[in-house]
């Protein structure tokens, strides 16, 4: 159903469209109701299905609450009505109403928008726009026909309280506006800022792309490297929040960025003009770059080459790096340095780094070292090896050493560090490097390389550290070594020894060795390897050969011959279980074996390694496959399965190895239990007790909800400790506070059996305690020894409260040396931990508290075990009476209103201790009569006072004083120690 689909107005009388999608619908049944569904009246039973129908003559009726119904004519199925109602009327002539904009859009300002609405009896109409929710109207335009539609051009007044109105152009009436605002918001723009033309950036530097937009979300970053010929992207998404840091590898001037929005591509912009991308700064050390010899004293040209450097700084090395000293701070980078004066140094670990002068960044180094040293000395040195290589007995390897004024070496070796030395070379050029071809048989882990002058032995330098030779690799064929009968089909186990090989090739001869044919081209050197394609053949000269699979040597072959057949022969082999394998009792296992010639076999297990034997099964087809089911309830890991031919137990085979009969799996969960309750972070042992089980996996559930998701791994897999009895156990604490908590456990292989702990458990919020009053700042007074809580002079009870969790019973101490010593509140060693102690001080406590301003309460748990405590954050006060003290006014200060204004009000100050509020009352006769001020005035320690003040009356006074008094204790007050003037100026007289 398209139209009416709800909104609309159609007049009595009047000819309408109703409009319709359908498929494989010939005909179709029309309906409408007034009464939104209640009764449906038929406009037409059947007609063809083309999509629309003009309804002419629409009843003389007046309804809000109108539909239409169109429905397959032959059955009724499928069906459709209007989303909503619409109305017809034979009230009124005329009628409009906005379908769009009618609340919550956000049009865009420079954007084209239909205005469409529904009207009846309407020739033309007038369209205006308010963008203040109403108080003042725009026209749009006027006396426009009515088509139901506008385009309306949105003007760049950007508001979020937007309404249209639209009216008959004849009288004004009928009218309507959007039922609510909507927005007119900026129209989306980007715009690149940085780089855009003209700017120098250097490869692999990292640099920041910036750019302005409005209404964009998410942005899509493009470069160009030859001004927009190609575009490469950059990154595909990111917040438009006008900043990217991007760096280029490619030197270009052709460069260009391009932003577009991600959503839809539009808006766009791209760099003004092209910007420029150097070549990234490179430096390369040539000369000195390794095994040179320079001289103390001599000039030697130090050799580069750069890119994009400007300037460079040169250092050496004579510790092969691990220090370094200025040759030049900054020197043109020309690519050569003249060093002239090289130091009187002596090393052979002498290395140049080259470095951009300005950062450091990039550098170089030497590939290897070179040395220095004055002419006529001698200098060597070992490299390699140096300590920790591995050598292998029968190989070469490369020994290397620096040296200097050294012509010819002597290199010896030793494999017991240096009792006795061996030579390898009598005299060969000091290259640096010699080639030992035929590392010697001798195996060792205290091997040593010397390298002497081979003139007269002096200097010479060793390994630092002690190298390995390694045995000769070998490879020794086991099986089949000769004699053997192979045949065709039967999988056969090839084994062999070997020593310092990873990798093996294994081939086979049918020929004495004339030709070979490749079983496997590499296979790991473990020892064993199962022939699963005996060839179909028959021959008495086979062998097997084995080799190291990198180059084929060391190799062997069988000793003898063995003999493959493809002549049919009675054979069996049990595969499964062939050694090692855990079967659990009461579980179903396969047997297996492979045979031929075959009918019937017999299969037996044994628990004690072959000493007796229990029949399985008999005269069972040799399928090759047999159901253990179940497997026997016993305890044992010296089992083995032996089959054999039914007919005359030949042939017959037994696993090759022991395996395990393991007792039937269980698992129970014995603690925690049901109700238990555990404290945050508390450390506790789960405990469990399992059969058949070596390992277990804990999980937890803090919610006991039926969800996977819920379950948390609290150990993967664990043997537990052995608490005795059958019982293991597991240290563990929880941090989630919940009363719902479950533990499952289960065998960690398989996950099956498992068990749960028999109901929920708690964990709750760790033991605190938090002291609220007092915390800091408190004025208290002490209490009369033994006084009576009737006495209220003497008698001074203060609460103190605190918030304290998971705590029975908790212990109240006092200080009055800020916590140096503590001493029990009377009646509070274990008080219910109710949040609240009435304690007066000094009433009951023995000692009393000294008068102190750095008092302090501490709370801790009473209860066994429990260790949570808190102090009061602050210091309070702890006194023996209440005080008054008037601060201010404190001398003969002149008070008056007139070229005074830092003068009044009065600024009365005092300080107490332990009152509450205050009475303030004044003389202006030295205290023989005194005039109230305020009353029951909080006792901050400030009151301002603004005097009265008349030329003639005044009051005029050179004996001002001030009195301050407890509001609760008359007989605590003060007075200002010296007379104030008020309104009166020192000089007038009095």
């Amino acid at each position: 159903m398209l139209e009416p689909n709800g909104g609309e107005i159609w007049l009595a009388g009047s000819t309408q469209k109703i409009e319709w999608l359908s498929e494989n619908i010939k005909n179709v049944k029309i309906a409408y109701t007034i009464n939104n569904g209640y009764e449906w009246i038929t406009i037409e039973d059947s007609i063809p299905s083309t999509g629309f129908y003009e309804w002419e003559n629409i009843p003389d009726l007046n309804s809000k609450l109108c539909k239409i119904r169109i429905y397959d004519a032959l059955d009724g199925e499928p069906w459709d009505v209007s989303d909503n109602t619409f109305q017809i009327t034979n009230q009124v002539s005329q009628a409009i109403e906005i379908t769009s904009p009618n609340g919550g859009e956000s049009w865009q300002a420079g954007t084209a928008q239909n205005i469409t609405w529904s009207s009846v009896g309407i020739k033309n109409v007038s369209l205006e726009f308010s963008a203040n929710n109403g108080l003042t109207w725009d026209v749009i335009a006027e006396n426009v026909p009515n088509s139901g539609a506008y385009e309306w051009n949105v003007p760049d007044k950007l508001s979020t309280q937007c309404l249209i109105r639209i009216k008959d152009a004849e009288d004004g009436n009928p009218v309507d506006q959007s039922n609510k605002v909507f927005r007119i918001v900026p129209k989306p723009k980007i715009e690149v800022v940085y780089p855009d033309g003209g700017e120098t950036w250097t490869a692999g530097v990292l640099d920041t792309i910036r750019w302005n937009s409005i209404g964009v979300e998410n942005v899509t970053i493009m470069y160009s490297s030859n001004n927009g010929i190609t575009w490469d992207q950059l990154v595909e998404k990111t917040p438009s929040n006008g900043k990217y840091p991007a760096s280029f590898t490619v030197p270009s001037n052709q460069y260009k960025i391009r932003i577009f929005d991600y959503d839809n591509g539009s808006p766009i912009d791209e760099s003004d003009g092209t910007f420029i991308v150097l070549s990234e700064p490179n430096i390369t050390v040539l000369t000195p770059n390794g095994g040179e010899e320079w001289y103390a004293g001599s000039s030697d040209n130090i050799i580069w080459k750069s890119t994009n450097i400007e300037n460079v700084k040169i250092e050496y090395s004579i510790n092969n790096g691990a220090s370094w000293k200025t040759i030049v701070e900054s020197a043109p980078s020309t690519g050569f340095f003249a060093w002239n004066n090289i130091p009187d140094v002596n090393s052979l670990l002498c290395k140049i780094r080259i470095s951009d002068a300005d950062d450091g960044i990039p550098a170089d180094v030497s590939d290897d070292v070179f040395s220095i040293t004055n002419k006529g000395n001698q200098l060597i040195q070992v490299t390699s090896p140096n300590g920790g290589e591995s050598l292998t007995a029968g190989g070469s390897y490369n020994i290397k050493w620096n040296a200097a004024g050294i012509e010819n070496v002597k290199i010896e070796y030793t494999f017991n560090n240096g009792i006795s030395w061996n030579t390898i070379v009598e005299s060969t050029p000091s290259t640096g490097f010699y080639n030992w071809s035929k590392i010697p048989n001798t195996t060792s882990t205290n091997c040593k390389i010397r390298i002497s002058d081979a003139e007269d032995g002096s200097p010479s330098d060793e390994s630092d550290a002690f190298f390995n030779i390694e045995p000769e690799p070998y490879i020794q064929v086991l099986e089949p070594n000769g004699g053997e009968s192979l045949f065709y089909g039967t999988p056969v186990e090839i084994r062999w020894a070997s020593e310092n090989v990873r990798y093996v090739k294994i081939e086979y001869t049918i020929n004495g060795g004339a030709d070979w044919v490749t079983i496997v081209n590499s296979v790991e050197s473990i020892g064993t390897y199962v022939w699963n394609t005996v060839p179909n053949t028959n021959s008495l000269q086979c062998r097997i050969k084995i080799s190291d699979a990198t180059d084929g040597v060391p190799f062997d072959v069988s000793d003898n011959n063995f003999q493959i057949s493809n002549q049919i022969t009675q054979t069996m082999r049990v595969i499964s279980p062939n050694g090692g394998e855990k079967w659990q009792s009461g579980t179903s296992q396969n047997i297996q074996w492979d045979s031929k010639a075959v009918t019937n076999v017999d299969i037996e297990y044994t628990i004690n390694n072959g000493l007796t034997w229990t029949p399985i099964v008999s005269n069972y087809p040799s399928s090759g496959s047999y159901e253990w089911n179940p497997v026997p309830n016993v305890n044992s890991t010296q089992c083995k399965v032996r089959i054999k031919d039914s007919q005359d137990g030949t042939p017959v085979d037994e696993s090759n190895s022991t395996f395990s009969i393991q007792p039937s799996q269980s698992i129970e969960v014995i603690y925690p239990t049901s109700g238990v309750e555990i404290l945050s972070g508390q450390k506790f042992k789960i405990q469990w007790r399992s059969q058949g089980i070596e390992y277990v996996r804990i999980e937890f559930n803090p919610y006991n909800t039926t969800s996977e998701l819920d379950w948390k791994v609290l150990v993967d897999s664990v043997s537990g400790a052995d608490e005795g009895g059958g019982i293991r156990s597991y240290e563990a604490s929880f941090s989630i506070v919940s009363d719902n908590y479950v533990i499952r456990i289960s065998d960690a292989a398989d996950r099956s059996p498992l068990d749960y702990s028999d109901g929920v458990f708690k964990v709750k919020e760790p033991p605190t305690i938090k002291i609220l009053v007092p915390n800091g700042g408190e004025q208290w007074l002490t209490s009369k020894y033994n006084v009576s809580a009737t006495d209220y002079q003497n008698y001074h009870p203060y609460e103190i409260r605190w918030n304290a969790n998971n705590i029975k019973k908790v212990k109240i101490e006092w200080s009055t040396n800020g916590g140096g010593t503590w001493y029990t509140v009377p009646g509070a060693e274990s008080t219910d931990n109710d949040g609240s102690f009435i304690w007066a001080p000094g009433r009951l406590d023995s000692p009393r508290p000294d008068s102190s301003d750095n008092c302090k309460i501490r709370i801790s748990s009473a209860d066994p075990g429990i260790t949570a405590s808190d102090v009061t954050d602050g210091y309070f006060s702890i006194r023996e009476s209440k005080m008054i003290r008037v601060e201010f006014p404190s001398d003969e200060t002149e008070y008056f209103t007139t070229d005074n204004p830092d003068r009044y009000p009065m600024d009365i100050r005092w300080t107490s201790y332990a009152v509450t509020s205050v009475d303030i009352y004044y003389s202006l006769d030295n205290g023989v009569t005194w005039t109230l001020l305020v009353s029951n005035h909080q006792s901050t320690g400030a009151y301002e006072w603004f005097y009265p003040y008349d030329a003639v009356t005044g009051p005029f006074s050179t004996l001002g004083r001030i009195k301050i008094v407890d509001h609760d204790n008359p007989n605590i007050w003060d007075v200002n120690d010296v007379p104030f003037w008020l309104n009166k100026r020192q000089g007038q007289g009095n």
